[in-house]
């Protein structure tokens, strides 16, 4: 045991009753941390480890090695550096990016480098504060800041550094979640065929959406050899799929007929169909490409920012639904885990459709 001694506020500098005063803050302060879970013989103690939130080019010039005290920037990096494996990479990197501004608040506020059991409800709201006041926020991604941070306090909770959990009692905000909408006959002509006439490439993407329903990171990370045009099915790899499991997906005789035309047969198995090269390549377009060159050419024709991307797969599954396609097919070719799933997606967008009430209604 070492005994510690605190002389701040103390000294004979104070009149007495100023001295007393000092001493019950000093008491209360080092209860409160105590109760948290502080553990004295740990405040000071250097240690080195992986720092996982830095950004890469610092990494790169500083290195990812750190010392430090067991601090906030220790705990996160140790919470991100557990689950690396466990989760999808997107995954991964976006808790790697919202625990990033969370240690950049710290810097802020001057509290980095405090032992973890600093941080409390207080530090936690204003926290959530600046997400929302400084940084501008929605409602729905400081839902998903406060849940991660909940998780890594929890950690530090099972592993007995503190005992309360700062984001415990705070508020879920209510969101409204709106899908982007699925196009009407004259905006899908309009932007097809401009589409069409400026980039191939991203045409080949939006038929995919509209046919196979397989989302865009997948579609980015999809390899000529998950195409079997000859049984015409595209395999949806574990380590791209959005479940983390092997999917199979059927392709449409109108696409299928597309996409044999392309001869992509000669090129490797290996290749990524959607390169930088405008044709099947060893490297694949960046993470934000067909996201870009959409939104340029939908904002080129004034069409509404509602529509998005995702607007082909939803408007395929729309035009299936109509066409009559049994709603069992439309579940699997969509990979939904359950009828209830696809019935909820469908009315998100369109409603609740009966053709009883739109046909059969009595006149007034």
């Amino acid at each position: 045991m070492v005994r510690f001694r605190v002389y701040e506020g103390l000294s004979n500098i104070y009149p007495k009753a100023e001295r007393y005063k000092n001493a019950k803050k000093l008491i209360d302060k080092f209860n409160r941390k105590l109760k948290n879970g502080w553990d004295p013989f740990e405040d000071d103690k250097d240690i080195i480890y992986e720092d996982s939130i830095a950004y890469e080019f610092i990494a790169k010039k500083s290195g990812r090695k750190r010392k430090g005290n067991l601090t906030l920037n220790f705990y996160c990096s140790e919470f991100l550096n557990k689950l690396k494996y466990n989760i999808a990479g997107t995954t991964y990197q976006t808790y790697q990016s919202k625990l990033r501004l969370f240690n950049i608040f710290l810097e802020k506020k001057k509290i980095a480098e405090n032992h973890v059991s600093y941080f409390d409800n207080k530090a936690a709201q204003g926290f959530i504060d600046y997400l929302f006041n400084e940084k501008k926020i929605s409602n729905k991604t400081v839902n998903a800041y406060k849940e991660l941070l909940k998780r890594v306090f929890a950690e530090l909770i099972k592993s007995k550094k503190i005992a309360q959990n700062p984001f415990e009692d705070i508020q879920k905000y209510r969101t409204t979640t709106k899908p982007s909408k699925y196009f009407k006959p004259g905006t899908l002509e309009l932007i097809k065929n401009k589409i069409k006439k400026t980039n191939t490439q991203l045409w080949l993407m939006c038929q995919f959406e509209f046919y196979t329903f397989i989302r865009p990171r997948e579609l980015r990370f999809l390899k000529i050899g998950d195409l079997n045009l000859n049984d015409g099915v595209i395999n949806v790899r574990a380590e791209i799929s959005k479940n983390r499991k092997n999917q199979t997906v059927l392709i449409p005789r109108q696409f299928l007929n597309e996409l044999i035309k392309l001869e992509l047969n000669k090129y490797p198995d290996d290749y990524f169909l959607f390169s930088i090269k405008k044709h099947p390549a060893q490297k694949c377009v960046s993470k934000n490409y067909f996201w870009r060159e959409f939104d340029k050419i939908r904002n080129e024709l004034g069409i509404s920012r509602e529509y998005k991307l995702y607007s082909f797969k939803h408007t395929g599954a729309i035009m299936a639904t109509k066409a009559g396609i049994n709603l069992k097919d439309l579940q699997i070719q969509l990979r939904h885990h359950s009828l209830e799933m696809v019935d909820k997606y469908l009315k998100d967008m369109i409603g609740d459709e009966s053709e009883d009430i739109r046909n059969k209604f009595p006149e007034l």
